[in-house]
């Protein structure tokens, strides 16, 4: 449902006003004047009939589609000239192999693949927490945190009009990273058995999903629109540095045959991954405290 009109298919609410009269009479002096014609003999009585409409049209619309007073029609509102991909699911979510640096560099096989991924989360809080039926132990100082408190959508786009019906609260994607704990796979032999990764710095954390739309340029998708809360909104934050970055690729499957000097025919499956420019391969933001 919108509450914007679009151009020749306008609401209307007119208002229409009218009467009509009708008023019919014996007239006999009709009859006996007739009757005087030549060779004319008639009885039929005469009658004269009035007959009267009037109407007139108030034209309106709905309030509904006022702006300022005034009645509006929209040419185009330019909302479809953006193509959204809405990735804050987090079930489409998983983790991400291990980049060039870090040990993506190794082997198949190799077990310090990952030693440097450290510990990640993504999630999406339920909205029973902000309820009346949310659990008895949590109480509203645990949901009152920066980093658990509801995200609403003024925050963000103070600017948007809502259509009625529409929730104010945002369902946010939320990611917590602990740069020194041990990540999923991660069997570093200097954790000694533990949780504990020492050099936090030099850790990662990762998460990649399956976007559907690859072709961004014929979908018009030209930009990564992300909100960042401010990761340093408490001292203790203060001088723990990161990096965010962004990168998109296209994975291909393509099947090749190769037949050796024997004859022999053998067939191989070949994986190509490419990156995509948007509008270079990745999107790189560094987190630096104030």
């Amino acid at each position: 449902m919108t509450q914007k009109s679009a151009f020749s298919q306008e609401p209307i609410n007119n208002t229409i006003l009218g009467f009509n009269t009708n008023y019919s009479t014996e007239v006999p002096f009709l009859t006996r004047l007739v009757n005087k014609l030549p060779n004319v003999d008639t009885e039929v009585e005469s009658n004269v009939s009035v007959r009267g409409e009037f109407a007139y049209l108030i034209p309106g619309a709905p309030k509904i589609s006022d702006f300022d007073g005034k009645i509006t029609s929209y040419v185009d509102d330019f909302e479809a000239s953006q193509t959204a991909l809405d990735v804050s699911l987090p079930q489409t979510w998983f983790l991400s192999s291990t980049p060039i640096g870090f040990g993506g560099e190794l082997s198949n096989g190799d077990l310090a693949y990952n030693y440097n991924r450290a510990f990640m989360n993504w999630y999406t809080i339920d909205p029973i927490f902000y309820s009346i039926q949310r659990p008895d132990d949590v109480s509203d100082e645990d949901i009152s945190s920066p980093f658990t408190r509801r995200v609403f959508r003024d925050e963000i786009f103070p600017n948007q009009d809502l259509i009625q019906g529409e929730t104010q609260a945002l369902f946010t994607l939320d990611l917590a990273y602990y740069p020194g704990e041990r990540g999923p796979n991660n069997f570093n032999p200097q954790t000694a058995g533990g949780n504990d990764l020492p050099n936090p710095g030099d850790r990662f954390g990762g998460i990649s999903r399956q976007l559907n739309t690859t072709d961004f340029e014929r979908s018009n998708v030209e930009y990564i629109q992300f909100w960042l809360m401010d990761p340093f909104i408490y001292d203790e934050s203060a001088g723990n540095d990161g990096v965010n970055y962004i990168s998109t690729w296209v994975t291909s499957l393509k099947m090749y045959s190769r037949t050796d000097v024997n004859n022999t025919k053998t067939d191989y499956l070949l994986m190509l991954v490419q990156p995509i420019p948007f509008p270079r391969n990745g999107v790189k933001y560094r987190l630096t405290s104030p």
